[in-house]
């Protein structure tokens, strides 16, 4: 099952000021590099819903997963 993610105006402006400010600290190519990473990271979230989970009270939980 696959999910359907949304990134909400303010999480967009967050990963805009996380893109400026590396910008002018580390140049453009390390900006990028980051500001991607970050994306296709959410990316993950669509194949593999299971790594957050909300329960009924509306805060979020992480569960741990194995990195290979």
């Amino acid at each position: 099952m696959e999910l359907k993610l949304f990134w909400t105006d303010f999480s967009q402006k967050e990963l805009e000021k996380i893109y400026e400010y590396y910008r002018d600290k580390a140049g453009s190519r390390i900006a990028k590099k980051l500001v991607n990473g970050i994306y296709n990271e959410t990316l993950k979230l669509k194949r593999q819903p299971k790594i957050v989970a909300f329960p009924k009270n509306g805060k979020a939980t992480f569960t741990k997963r194995q990195v290979y």
